[in-house]
């Protein structure tokens, strides 16, 4: 991990190249707008401006995400961290970026899901119509007076009856049914 003093070094060697700078860097640096030079390095808002230099821009984000002393922290506190000394047009997607794609944070980050319930067999059956299972087909046009379907299954067999019955069927009529 390159120290600050070799960093800057980097970013001076880098800004010399005016084809890296980002579109409208030498503008704002002519109208004064923002941008300001002071010893060989460019400054937006006291943050050391950092050119289209891809490896030095990654060098930055490193820096802030993967040092010991940093502990690969997520997306915003990475930002935070770049943002206290450095600046350039669409940092904060380039932070992103290298965040998502750090292997030591895809290793041993926390699943964000919610553990499943243990699962448990149902029972063996042996004999026919001691378990079933009931459900109703609703939406259906009224046909007869009926516009829903009682559906009871028997697990053992699969056998299946199909009941015509009304959406409002109350828990008299399912006791009725069953």
């Amino acid at each position: 991990m390159p120290t600050l003093s070799e960093t800057h070094e980097h970013v001076r060697t880098a800004t010399r190249q005016k084809e890296l700078w980002d579109k409208g860097i030498t503008a704002s640096l002519e109208h004064e707008r923002g941008i300001i030079e002071k010893d060989g390095i460019l400054y937006y808002d006291q943050r050391v401006y950092i050119p289209r230099h891809s490896s030095l821009r990654g060098e930055i984000i490193a820096q802030s995400h993967d040092h010991i002393m940093a502990g690969h922290p997520g997306v915003a506190k990475t930002k935070e961290l770049v943002l206290r000394g450095y600046w350039w047009p669409k940092m904060k997607k380039d932070v992103e970026t290298y965040v998502a794609g750090c292997e030591v944070c895809q290793r041993t980050k926390t699943s964000t899901q919610a553990k499943s319930a243990p699962l448990h067999p149902n029972a063996i059956l042996t004999e026919p119509w001691t378990h079933i299972s009931v459900d109703m087909v609703t939406g259906l046009p009224d046909s007869h007076g009926h516009d829903a379907l009682l559906v009871i299954v028997d697990r053992f067999s699969k056998a299946i009856i199909l009941v015509p019955c009304n959406v409002e069927l109350s828990a008299e009529g399912w006791a009725r049914i069953l």
